[in-house]
């Protein structure tokens, strides 16, 4: 075991001592493994009696089928890495099928330099889009953790719209930045009247603050180039608007990071909510350690950008790649353990 890793981690997760070298145990197999297949965690997992993978498997199950993991500590890791600074929120679904299982992730994340940090979920009891109920539950669920005052606003796509969501967030006091539809109502009209003439590559606004839902919200047009018309609702200015909205995509990224790009999370056989709750939040902590790592390599090295401008990879898998060979190889690994503590 890394006693390095197992020192560090008791300060962001005062747990006890046998489930702080689970924890630590735990990270490390998940990051060699590159996937959340418990098997196959089991195979690398380091019990302190060397037990074997299926002793081992069955320990890995009952921890994720017994252990409550505290969202306070959790969350506490990941905001240690904003210190004081404002969070642009993002929201939006991530789902799969297991057999007959639909698993469906309602995200609030915060976003950080193109990718979004995972701040809290709920497992949504059905297949398909969220209703206004669940999304008012999860936004409560947060503040009472995080002050509002601490939130810049929230980024949701088309899906995350109605009367009763939008008044809510305007009651917390939490400004809006939310894709619309070309058929919904502004100022009593559908929205695409408003907007029948626009080009790639400029951006409307109406003149004046309209009905959306229920609330005065400012809404901004444009176009792709391949001929998709955006529209947005925005508590933001109009300038502001799509430039805040543009970083919505950072939970997409998010997204691909934690299942096919990084820890194949759709590999999982676990269905019931609370566990897979709990195997989100062990992979969450080492989504956040593999990206802080690549962030500091990516500082040292700046990643190679291709010739059509973008990255060759991106800092996630740059930093999981470190990770992979540091752990693997149990060499060098105590600066990038030392970067969990914020230090």
């Amino acid at each position: 075991m890394h006693f390095t890793l197992l020192r560090t981690l008791r300060e962001a997760f005062p747990l006890n001592q046998a489930r702080l070298y689970f924890l630590a145990a735990f990270l490390i197999a998940l990051i060699q493994s590159e996937t959340v297949n418990l098997v196959k965690i089991s195979q690398r997992f380091q019990s302190k009696k060397n037990a074997a993978s299926e002793s081992n498997y069955k320990r890995i199950r009952r921890f994720i089928a017994d252990f409550d993991f505290p969202h306070q500590l959790y969350l506490d890791f990941v905001l240690q890495f904003f210190k004081d600074r404002q969070l642009l929120l993002t929201m939006d679904r991530t789902n799969w099928q297991f057999g007959k299982a639909h698993i469906n992730f309602l995200v609030i994340a915060t976003v950080r330099d193109g990718i979004a940090f995972p701040l809290i979920w709920q497992l949504l009891p059905h297949s398909g889009n969220s209703n206004q109920t669940a999304r008012i539950e999860l936004i409560r669920e947060l503040i009472e953790v995080l002050p509002v005052t601490r939130i810049q606003g929230l980024l949701a796509d088309r899906e995350f719209i109605g009367e009763e969501w939008f008044t809510e967030l305007k009651t917390l006091g939490i400004k809006r930045c939310i894709r619309i539809r070309d058929t919904d109502r502004v100022g009593g009209i559908p929205a695409w009247m408003w907007f029948k003439r626009t080009e790639a590559g400029i951006t409307y606004s109406l003149y004046r603050r309209v009905l959306v839902f229920g609330s005065k919200m400012q809404v901004v047009a444009a176009r792709t180039p391949e001929g998709k018309r955006i529209l947005v609702a925005s508590d933001f200015s109009a300038c502001d608007t799509l430039k805040k909205y543009k970083a919505r995509w950072s939970i997409e990224c998010l997204f691909a990071a934690v299942k096919e790009t990084g820890f194949r999370f759709e590999d999982t056989h676990l269905t019931r909510p609370e566990r897979l709750s709990t195997l989100m939040t062990l992979v969450g902590i080492a989504f956040v350690w593999a990206y802080m790592v690549g962030e500091w390599e990516h500082q040292k090295k700046p990643i190679k950008v291709k010739k059509h401008g973008r990255r060759s990879q991106s800092v996630f898998r740059l930093g999981l790649g470190h990770l992979v060979r540091v752990l693997t190889q149990r060499r060098f690994y105590a600066p990038a353990i030392k970067i969990l503590s914020c230090t």
